[in-house]
């Protein structure tokens, strides 16, 4: 069979949750967790994106259930990707307020694999809707992801005349590395620093893979590309600096219909061979230049920002 995605999400109300045994249903405030720690009930229904078939998922908990018990809600999940894998699942996009890792082979969409191919139209369009020029923007990358990093400063914006690299990993030769092969190829001089947090300070446009606290350091009026994957550390961040632009997802722009971007990773995922490995054995110049070029021959650009699932204005 061919190889789906999932995408998981919370039911409404307990209505929407398939019950096999009427004796359930007939006292259902008693027995409706009992049925759901037992069985795990999922309503599935076909989907598409971008051409690629998948499933939809309502897990039987409402999102206020999971904000409550999240390691529940996980457990939940967890079950729910065994279950798919069954059915030739490879990789689910869960709710956008819960993290998960991936689990017996079932990979996980977050959009952040996907989000440094878009880094320079993100950059590009903050820069346009701000009124901003970018030969004046001083720029910051936090690296917490060596990976994620990379595939980032591989795809930064010519444009900028001012980045710098906030090691926290002790990542400092290939970072270095990165930065000469960027300079001779762009002319672009990238500059390494371990933590310091003075660097962000004065930094216009921060790009985060890191989950570490850097929440009160950030300056007055910023914009944070959150690629860190951590939902909690950006939800501190969110509530602690409302002054501070926080972006951790894209509306993607797909033959006129806007597609969410950790949606349309997994898209990507079933077209791509070159994205696949990427997810699956970790990213290195030459698969990404590759996904860049697909990418491009897409024809895709940017609709909005997101935050939290939600669209968030410039």
């Amino acid at each position: 069979m061919a190889v789906k995605f999932a995408r998981l999400d919370y039911i409404r109300t307990h209505d929407e949750i398939p019950i096999k045994f009427n004796v359930v249903r007939q006292n259902l405030e008693s027995n409706l967790s009992w049925y759901i720690d037992r069985y795990n009930p999922l309503a599935i229904s076909e989907c598409a994106v971008a051409g690629e078939l998948g499933v939809k998922v309502l897990l039987p908990v409402t999102e206020r259930e999971s904000l409550a018990d999240r390691e529940r809600t996980r457990k939940i999940i967890f079950r729910a990707m065994n279950s798919l894998k069954l059915s030739d699942v490879e990789i689910i996009m869960p709710p956008v307020n819960i993290e998960i890792e991936q689990s017996n082979g079932v990979m996980v969409a977050d959009g952040t694999r996907l989000f440094p191919f878009f880094m320079c139209q993100a950059i590009k369009k903050w820069a346009r809707e701000n009124r901003r020029d970018l030969r004046f923007c001083e720029a910051a990358v936090i690296n917490g992801r060596i990976e994620h990093t990379e595939s980032v400063l591989d795809h930064i914006c010519e444009e900028l005349n001012f980045l710098t690299v906030v090691d926290l990993n002790d990542d400092r030769d290939r970072l270095l590395d990165k930065a000469d092969r960027i300079f001779d190829d762009t002319g672009l001089n990238v500059v390494v620093r371990g933590k310091n947090k003075a660097v962000l300070k004065t930094a216009d446009i921060i790009i985060n893979t890191s989950s570490v606290d850097f929440d009160t350091a950030y300056k007055r009026g910023a914009v944070v590309f959150d690629l860190s994957g951590d939902v909690e550390r950006r939800r501190h961040l969110i509530d602690r600096r409302p002054d501070v632009m926080v972006v951790d997802g894209l509306l993607i722009n797909y033959k006129n219909s806007g597609i969410p971007l950790a949606l349309f990773e997994m898209a990507v995922y079933l077209k791509n061979r070159n994205f696949r490995n990427i997810i699956l054995k970790g990213y290195d110049w030459e698969t990404g230049a590759a996904v860049f070029r697909f990418i491009g021959r897409m024809g895709l650009d940017i609709f909005s920002f997101m935050q939290m699932g939600k669209i968030v204005r410039v």
